[in-house]
């Protein structure tokens, strides 16, 4: 019994494309600033959506995220830290097709996911509108591929 918790243990750890490590995470000031003065924002309710992106520089991950809750919807902190728990696992979960997309296109990409929603939701639906919103930024990233 003891061998295969520790073999599942090893089995999850070795699996690295589902994490949510600290390079995927958007810090820096410079970087934050860029994607909130430069980005383009669209609503996929209970998130707004605000991403940029640009050719890659061989920076390892293609996608940052940055997630916000802001104070002025949820009040309590308890309940603020449950939603960027529920986001963070929802994209961390379904995260591969827009970096596969992102990768091979050469293009990497800051984007922040604010929680507008004035009520808490449950992961079911966080994790469907989480799918959906990534679909579209995939579709968005692509609009001016094909224009060119």
């Amino acid at each position: 019994m003891i061998f295969f918790v520790l073999l599942g243990r090893f089995l999850y750890m070795s699996d690295k494309r589902n994490s949510f490590s600290k390079q995927e995470h958007l810090c820096g000031d410079k970087r934050i600033g860029r994607l909130f003065e430069h980005g383009t924002a669209f609503i996929s309710h209970p998130f707004r959506i605000i991403c940029f992106t640009e050719k890659s520089h061989t920076e390892h991950p293609p996608v940052k995220v940055l997630i916000s809750v802001s104070k002025k919807r949820l009040k309590k902190a308890v309940s603020r830290n449950r939603i960027k728990r529920l986001i963070r696992e929802s994209y961390r979960t379904n995260k591969q097709p827009l970096w596969t997309h992102l990768s091979q296109n050469g293009l990497i990409a800051d984007i922040a996911f604010q929680y507008i929603s004035n009520d808490l939701s449950d992961y079911a639906s966080i994790e469907k509108k989480m799918r959906k919103s990534l679909e579209k930024i995939t579709h968005r990233i692509n609009e001016p591929q094909k224009s060119n």
